[in-house]
């Protein structure tokens, strides 16, 4: 079996992911980020490096965006933002930082396969990206139809902050790294 004849059920399933989210899903998170001072973005595993690259795509953007944990990473203040992930929708650790956020005036945003869940009752913002997450039938195994489909929608984001804020691939790239 070749590449393409391997990647096409996978390539199927994320039409069908992306099949079922509602446009208004994602504007919901453009204006949110938009709207916010300042972005910080936290997740675990495999989503944390989809959230990591979010992190990186809002930098390029011209926000002030940052990886919670980092050892540059500055408060969080009223108004600014929380991303976090929660795919299962009671990620303990998830919540407690939703809570956290929420006690400081920031708005707590969470992605999430789950219908319900204590992260999901927490969050300001649930973005719900109806996906496989770990138990379920998919072509991939342990939820990776979730975190292929999560960083898919991560960039719809960006591309959708570009088209508000009127920059192009440029912009981005001029604010990219140069050392490394």
């Amino acid at each position: 079996m070749t590449p393409a004849e391997r990647v096409a059920p996978i390539l199927a399933e994320q039409a069908s992911v992306f099949a079922r989210i509602s446009p208004a899903m994602l504007e919901e998170a453009v204006e949110a980020i938009a709207a916010a001072p300042r972005v910080l973005l936290w997740a675990q595993g495999r989503t944390g490096y989809a959230l990591m690259g979010l992190a990186m795509r809002l930098f390029h953007t011209g926000r002030d965006a940052h990886w919670v944990g980092g050892i540059t990473t500055p408060p969080l203040r009223a108004g600014d933002l929380l991303m976090a992930n929660a795919s299962r929708g009671d990620l303990p650790s998830t919540t407690a930082f939703l809570k956290h956020a929420r006690g400081f005036g920031a708005r707590a945003l969470v992605f999430t396969a789950a219908e319900s869940g204590a992260a999901l009752d927490t969050a300001d913002i649930v973005i719900r990206i109806p996906a496989q997450s770990w138990e379920g039938d998919s072509v991939l195994p342990l939820g990776g139809q979730y975190e292929i489909a999560l960083w898919l929608f991560c960039d719809l984001i960006v591309q959708r902050l570009m088209e508000h804020d009127g920059i192009d691939s440029g912009a981005l790239a001029a604010r990219h790294g140069s050392i490394a």
